[in-house]
């Protein structure tokens, strides 16, 4: 290969090297999913995630099929230091329309500082015969480094 040609295609290799290096990629971790219920006939799994940017969110889905009735479930996501200490949650939301499920984070997220985090919320079912919610957390997701 001839100098100008080598140089070419360093150069050019280089260039595409340095133009990918600048591509933002997200990187998130999740919890496994909970499974709970039923509860006034509808079955549900939860779980939580983590994405860097930084963002902490709670989700629960009918796992029986369907659509579960209004209010019939609750989400509170909620963020913490690795050594367990609540740095943020979210407000109790509940399905405000018929709906399988639903996914809400703490936005804007507040960090408590550089260092690693997780994600552990709670989720709620609807108790028709007693007229009151059960609450479950879901699992923790992995540790985060977050600054």
């Amino acid at each position: 290969m001839t100098s100008w040609r080598r140089s070419a295609f360093v150069g050019l290799l280089v260039g595409l090297l340095l133009g990918s290096a600048g591509v933002a990629v997200a990187a998130s971790v999740h919890s496994s999913f909970k499974f709970y219920g039923p509860h006034s006939g509808y079955e549900y799994k939860n779980r939580s995630s983590l994405y860097d940017n930084p963002n902490a969110y709670s989700s629960v889905e009918v796992t029986n099929g369907g659509n579960a009735p209004a209010g019939w479930y609750g989400i509170k996501p909620r963020l913490f230091k690795a050594d367990g200490t609540l740095c943020q949650a979210g407000d109790w939301w509940y399905s405000p329309n018929p709906s399988a499920g639903a996914s809400v984070n703490t936005y804007p997220t507040q960090l408590c500082g550089s260092g690693n985090y997780y994600s552990h919320g709670k989720t709620s079912a609807w108790l028709k015969a007693s007229s009151t919610y059960t609450d479950y957390l879901t699992y923790k997701t992995p540790n985060m480094y977050l600054s």
